[in-house]
Parts: C-alpha cells; sequence; structure tokens
C-alpha cells in the first residue's frame, strides 16, 4: 500500500471512529444492530494494522444492547451524567488532566488553527479537547496528507502533526478512558470500542513511518 492510499485509510479510520464515539441517534443504531458498523471497522482499522483483529472482541461492536435506548441512556450515564468529580468517563482529554485543563485547551485551539480550523461553531459538547473533535480533526489531517501527496506536494509537515497530535493529545489518556469503561461495566459495546480506541491510538503512534516520496 502506497503513502497515498494509506492516508486515505487512515482518513476513513478516524471518521469511523470519531461518529462511533458521539452520541447514538436514531440513524445510527440500524447501523450497530446490522453489524455493518463493526464490519467497516473491522474491516478498515485492520487493513491499516492487522494486529488489531486478535485483540478486540469485534461482535460487541454489532450489540446495540436491550430495546431502541439501550445505547443512548448508556451513553449519557457514562459521558454526559457529571457527579462531584464530572462524568464516570469524560470523553474530554481535560477530564483526565483537570490541573492543566486551560493549557490543553489553549494547545489544541493552536494546533486546530494552525490547519485552518476552528471550534467556534461545534456543539457546546464538542470543546477542543472532546475525543470526537480530536478524532475529527485526525480525519481532516489524514486528508490532507493524502491530497498534499495527490499533488506531488511534500506531506512531511501533515506526518508530524498527526504524530505529535497523537502522542501528546491522544494516546496519554485513551487507555485511562477504556480502563473506566470496563470499571463501570459500560455496555459491551461502548467497552470494547473504548479498548479499540486505546488500541489502534498506541498503533497509529508506534507506526512513526514517513511518508513514500512520490
Amino acid at each position: 500500500m502506497n503513502a497515498q492510499a494509506r492516508s486515505n485509510l487512515r482518513c476513513h479510520a478516524y471518521g469511523l471512529l470519531a461518529a462511533l464515539i458521539d452520541y447514538p441517534d436514531n440513524a445510527f443504531l440500524p447501523l450497530v444492530a446490522d453489524g455493518q458498523a463493526m464490519r467497516q471497522c473491522r474491516q478498515v482499522l485492520g487493513e491499516l494494522h492487522p494486529a488489531l483483529d486478535a485483540c478486540i472482541a469485534w461482535p460487541d461492536l454489532a450489540d446495540a444492547g436491550d430495546g431502541a435506548d439501550a445505547l443512548a441512556v448508556e451513553y449519557t450515564r457514562l459521558f454526559d451524567v457529571a457527579g462531584s468529580s464530572g462524568p464516570l468517563c469524560p470523553l474530554h482529554g481535560g477530564g483526565y488532566r483537570p490541573d492543566s485543563r486551560m493549557q490543553l485547551l489553549q494547545e489544541l485551539v493552536r494546533f486546530y488553527n494552525h490547519f485552518g480550523l476552528t471550534t467556534e461553531a461545534a456543539p457546546a459538547r464538542e470543546l477542543p479537547d472532546h475525543l470526537a473533535t480530536q478524532l475529527e480533526f485526525l480525519h481532516y489531517l489524514s486528508q490532507l496528507e493524502s491530497d498534499c501527496l495527490a499533488h506531488g506536494a511534500g506531506a512531511d509537515d501533515c506526518h508530524r502533526a498527526r504524530r505529535d497530535f497523537l502522542e501528546h493529545h491522544l494516546s496519554p489518556w485513551l487507555p485511562q478512558l477504556a480502563q473506566r469503561l470496563a470499571q463501570h461495566q459500560a455496555l459491551p459495546f461502548y467497552r470494547t470500542l473504548g479498548e479499540l480506541l486505546a488500541h489502534f491510538v498506541h498503533m497509529e503512534a508506534e507506526a512513526q513511518e514517513l511518508p513514500d516520496i512520490p
């Protein structure tokens, strides 16, 4: 697989993960129940990192729970309902480093702005450190990398930015999210999604290949 094809695949992978961690609306639930979401994830993420296949309980990603609103209720319980110390399983990176959240938010905004993006119009639930926002940024960055390669331009800046973003803004806390989901007995869908996110991002951070020269 050449560098451009790999960037396209990576773009698709981050887009899928961002959709999976978003609130499960009525359009999303059938994609889980009929196994379509699981199959797409297994194919795309597995093509990038074949070692994922053996460490993820893939059928859990086709388990929508008991009842039409099971995933929505569980999403609220895990990620939205805030106790004295915040949600059970925060989807914001700052939830895992509360003493320095303001600094984290500033760093993320600078990262986004550098690539011409802004979070000003984003939904309130998707602050700069929200997991969905960060995954969507990596989706965009991978598309930008692919476009550079397609036009014969250097993509090293995109590659380094992706590597630094993973290292400093996702890798440090996704294992903690996965641990909390297990600790709080999340439904299989979210427990396995947490494990998938942690494993995938770890493998992405470890794969420090430089783009091929077109």
